[in-house]
């Protein structure tokens, strides 16, 4: 019998994100996570926050470092509803809007198939990629690593890419 996986939750903001919490637990639950303290080890992190002021920003990068403290292998999912987690941590600046991003990556399915890989350079703000991966890329800094988990509809969507990847794929891309 395979031991359940734990997830974490931490909320920061409004009523309504407190309430969306509460759903995404309820659900997680359903599919057989078991919910533990923040204070815990956890297998997943969940933070929710509608981080729209710098402050509220601060906070959520700090939590997430907390989280990470305590695992740092665990995914940490966004306010989007993405995952990522840092593979290895880089020690230059951070990616923003207008940079130029260059990047080695592997574009795997969640059941580890592996649809292409290569070196892309894109301008990060410009939608040049599907939209889970740019907003990846945001939060990182030069020279991070990073695995980042997208779901269906913010990678390919509905229709794949045509060639590859078939629709409703989550997709997992490592940077």
């Amino acid at each position: 019998m395979s031991e359940r996986k734990k997830v974490a939750f931490y909320t920061l903001g409004c009523k309504l994100n407190f309430s969306e919490t509460s759903t995404i637990a309820r659900n997680l639950q359903d599919e057989g996570f078991d919910r533990v303290d923040f204070e815990e080890v956890a297998d997943m992190y969940v933070i929710n926050t509608c981080s729209v002021t710098e402050n509220a920003d601060k906070q959520f990068k700090q939590v997430v470092k907390k989280a990470l403290q305590k695992n740092d292998k665990a995914y940490i999912k966004n306010e989007m509803g993405f995952w990522y987690k840092i593979v290895q941590a880089g020690s230059r600046s951070r990616v923003h809007d207008k940079t130029i991003c260059s990047y080695f990556y592997k574009l795997i399915s969640i059941d580890g198939k592996i649809f292409k890989s290569g070196k892309e350079q894109i301008v990060i703000g410009k939608k040049q990629v599907v939209v889970g991966l740019e907003e990846g890329l945001k939060l990182l800094h030069q020279g991070d690593s990073a695995s980042i988990l997208i779901p269906w509809y913010l990678a390919f969507g509905i229709k794949g890419d045509g060639v590859l990847i078939p629709a409703y794929t989550s997709v997992i891309y490592q940077v």
